[in-house]
């Protein structure tokens, strides 16, 4: 099984995806198995209103994601999510929701889902 988080500005696949990485509103936390999606889930940002940096890679490795897919993140995040062992792939911006995030992560990925 292959866990990734996508920030998200809502709590579904459908939501637009978030911009930044620290500041999204909530993860998109989706659970691969053999190319199939077996589990979706949104975990709200806890650290949102009194960001602090090293939080939410210290949450992404709580949940055990092993990828995260966003559209931008800053070298802080991207160091500590490497320092984690979690893979950082960043989207094309022009992408507007979380499945089309998820999509383009699983080819990267070589995954067909």
């Amino acid at each position: 099984m292959i866990r990734i988080a996508i920030p998200a500005n809502g709590s579904d696949l459908s939501s637009e995806a978030s911009e930044h990485f620290g500041r999204a509103p909530y993860f998109i936390v989706v659970d691969m198995e053999e190319g199939k999606v077996v589990g979706v889930n949104a975990v709200k940002n806890p650290t949102l209103e009194h960001h602090v940096h090293g939080e939410v890679p210290q949450l992404m490795a709580k949940l055990r994601v092993k990828v995260v897919a966003c559209k931008g993140i800053g070298p802080r995040a991207l160091r500590a999510l490497e320092e984690l062992g979690i893979e950082t792939l960043i989207a094309d911006p022009s992408l507007r929701t979380v499945k089309e995030v998820l999509d383009e992560a699983l080819k990267h990925l070589g995954i067909t889902a």
